[in-house]
């Protein structure tokens, strides 16, 4: 496979100017359609899901935070049934994100520390971790490595009582109180990459909240930051880092053996707010597969059939970063350059200002959003 350090010049590229590829040939059919599985609708009482995992297909967990009135109380959605029941679990800090090894091992990132679960998230143990860390990726129960803020990357070879700092995070630019690695992932168990951005603070100024002041939001112009690549060619031994000036954070990295998807996702006024790019690993190669003015992608799936799906939101307004949330949009390619996307019906009720998709296998496929709802893809028969 090519050195990542030759992906983040065309990436940046391509988040920049390429021409975007959208299109629905009446031949194409999408193969589906999200049903709710769960909504939390209760009077005085709001859920924020911020990561989804289903380590199998019977076996799900939802996490994010439940607000009963002024009350915010951390909480796991758990499903050991494939959906048709979701049974409530407390946690002990507000979660970040989730990783599961297998359908009962699983690692939970909080605010306050990390947690462990043996028993498909019905409950959880502290562990031993750095500070400031956002997500953790483990190969086995005892291999893992840990990123975040302040430049954070640890590995541990012994299941978390001992971390070691990778130094090779220190290495790129950028000091370290805005920098900060966000994403992980291996394509095999020798080829891996993380992902992070440099980003300092824009000018001072008196400025309010986006919501308050709109018209004000909109002249912010997206500024470019330092994207950082960190990647491994022996599982995780030694590490290189490449660095390039782009617009946007590479909010997604998912791979497929010598191909992949990453998504970018822009902060402030951009042309599109988010825009989706097809790796080619072997070359080094990326191009730009799908960006709409009207559609915010939050995450990004793929399977080795070839097929992808995209979920996201259509923005309130020309920002769409206003805490309003907007109609789910799901969509899914089966073109081999993933170029083709065809919007997927899903339940009117669905709307969202954030999307995440997690899956066993192809054919269970799972959506959670900011707003309390789980959504499973149900396949039609034709599609399977």
């Amino acid at each position: 496979m090519a050195c990542f350090r030759h992906l983040l010049v065309p990436l940046a590229m391509a988040a920049i100017g390429a021409v975007a590829v959208w299109a629905q040939p009446a031949a194409f059919k999408a193969g589906g359609k999200w049903v709710l599985r769960f909504e939390h609708d209760v009077d005085n009482e709001s859920l924020e899901l911020v990561d989804l995992q289903f380590p199998s297909p019977q076996r799900g967990i939802a996490v994010g935070l439940r607000t009963i009135k002024s009350r915010i109380k951390p909480v796991a959605l758990v499903t050991s049934n494939g959906g048709k029941r979701w049974e409530w679990v407390n946690l002990d800090a507000p979660p970040v994100s989730l990783f599961f090894l297998d359908d009962s091992t699983g690692w939970l990132v909080t605010t306050k520390g990390l947690y462990q679960t043996v028993e498909s998230g019905r409950s959880w143990k502290k562990r031993k971790a750095p500070k400031d860390i956002l997500r953790v990726y483990f190969q086995t129960p005892e291999r893992g490595w840990a990123i975040g803020l302040r430049k954070a990357f640890y590995e541990t070879s012994d299941g978390g009582a001992s971390w070691r700092r990778v130094e090779a995070a220190e290495k790129p630019e950028g000091r370290p109180e805005y920098t900060f690695y966000s994403w992980m992932t291996f394509a095999n168990s020798k080829y891996g990459v993380v992902v992070g951005s440099a980003r300092p603070p824009r000018p001072v100024r008196r400025q309010l909240p986006v919501w308050l002041d709109p018209e004000s939001a909109s002249r912010r112009r997206e500024l470019p930051a330092l994207a950082i690549m960190l990647q491994t060619n022996d599982g995780g031994n030694t590490w290189q880092h490449s660095v390039a000036s782009l617009f946007g954070q590479i909010t997604r990295l998912r791979v497929l053996g010598a191909r992949g998807l990453g998504l970018f996702e822009f902060q402030n006024r951009f042309v599109y707010p988010s825009e989706v790019v097809r790796l080619d690993l072997d070359k080094g190669r990326s191009e730009t597969v799908f960006h709409r003015k009207d559609r915010a992608v939050t995450d990004v799936i793929a399977f080795p059939d070839g097929t992808a799906y995209l979920a996201g939101y259509e923005p309130v307004g020309e920002i769409a970063t206003l805490p309003v949330p907007g109609k789910l949009r799901m969509l899914t390619s089966t073109d081999p350059d993933w170029k083709h996307w065809v919007e997927m019906p899903a339940d009117y009720r669905a709307v969202a200002n954030r999307v995440v998709l997690a899956a066993s296998d192809a054919d269970n496929v799972w959506a959670a959003t900011d707003t309390g709802m789980i959504l499973k893809l149900e396949k039609s028969a034709a599609s399977k």
